[in-house]
């Protein structure tokens, strides 16, 4: 069954008199809320669409800055990639970890100094449990897995 459009008498009388210059997300809640209001979830979600489309294409044509529906964009954090800012870390993390230098508990001091060596989140780390004796191995078979040690 072919999806029919949405109406843009559905919106357009609601929104139609501000510029898409000067729209924002709290001018066209609205208009979707009196949608859903009327028991119309997917034409109100199609019509959410379809003024994204419609705000993508006057960033187009240059009559808006943004798309205002569009999620907005996470900032990018630093990374280091170079040996040497890696190996700096390093010293760093193994100096200040050091008992003289500092008076928390001693396994956060180890948790400091192994976290990079094993690539998992903190809290997996946290929760990992350490098997008895020289020949056990200790492997992460996927991001949500869990861990799991073979012994």
């Amino acid at each position: 069954m072919p999806k029919k459009p949405v109406p843009v008498a559905a919106v357009v009388p609601k929104r139609g008199d501000v510029p898409a210059r000067a729209l924002t997300p709290a001018d066209i809640r609205p208009v979707a809320l009196a949608i859903e209001a009327g028991g119309h979830h997917e034409i109100a979600r199609r019509a959410l669409a379809q003024i994204s489309r419609v705000m993508r294409h006057t960033v187009a044509l240059g009559l808006a800055e943004r798309d205002v529906l569009a999620p907005a964009q996470s900032e990018k954090y630093a990374t280091l990639t170079k040996p040497a800012e890696i190996a700096e870390l390093m010293r760093a993390i193994y100096s200040y970890s050091s008992y003289s230098s500092y008076s928390g508990d001693p396994s956060t001091c180890y948790c400091l100094r192994i976290l990079p060596l094993v690539f998992t989140r903190p809290g997996e780390l946290r929760n990992a449990r350490w098997p008895a004796g020289p020949s056990s191995t200790w492997t992460h078979p996927s991001p949500c897995g869990g861990f799991q040690v073979s012994a």
